[in-house]
């Protein structure tokens, strides 16, 4: 019997939540009227950094739980608890919003942050970007967006696959 067999489905979609948990005590609250509107600065680029990261760190966790489920009902309860809206609405706990707020603000710098890797300039683009914006705070938010695109990417891909028993523990457990 394998430790995710022994554990109850109520217990996989715990661990997922307090995957992190650290991180969502240290969230500083956000104006969520300042987090939707320009310009982008501190407390919000902060706020996006922190759900972001909160977003990578349960779909890391639910990747690794797909990978380690023993049976198909594990399966199930991972890819019911691993959607992307559920893990949106931890990262929006995460920094104090509510989810049509993050999921705003999210967009709305994932949007500048393309415009500028796409050589559009600091200000072009639907975000209404701003461009204070210095370039190593703008690399290393889209480092952080890629990661969380590129993670995203394997859970979608992992959860969309059919249990199989045979290819169960693909990866270390």
């Amino acid at each position: 019997m394998t430790r995710l067999a022994a554990a109850p489905p109520v217990a996989l979609l715990l661990l997922l939540s307090a995957c992190g948990r650290r991180e969502a005590v240290r969230a500083a609250p956000v104006d969520a009227r300042a987090a939707t509107a320009a310009p982008l600065g501190g407390a919000v680029l902060d706020a996006y950094r922190l759900g972001r990261r909160r977003e990578i760190a349960l779909s890391e966790a639910a990747l690794r739980l797909l990978r380690c489920a023993g049976s198909a009902a594990e399966h199930a309860v991972v890819q019911e608890a691993a959607g992307a809206g559920v893990i949106a609405a931890d990262g929006a706990r995460a920094t104090g919003m509510d989810l049509a707020q993050y999921t705003s603000l999210a967009a709305r710098v994932d949007s500048l942050l393309v415009a500028r890797r796409d050589g559009l300039g600091p200000d072009a683009g639907p975000a209404g970007g701003d461009p204070s914006l210095p370039d190593v705070v703008a690399t290393q938010l889209d480092s952080l967006r890629v990661r969380f695109v590129v993670v995203r990417s394997r859970l979608a891909a992992e959860a969309a696959q059919p249990f199989d028993a045979r290819a169960a523990h693909r990866g270390p457990c």
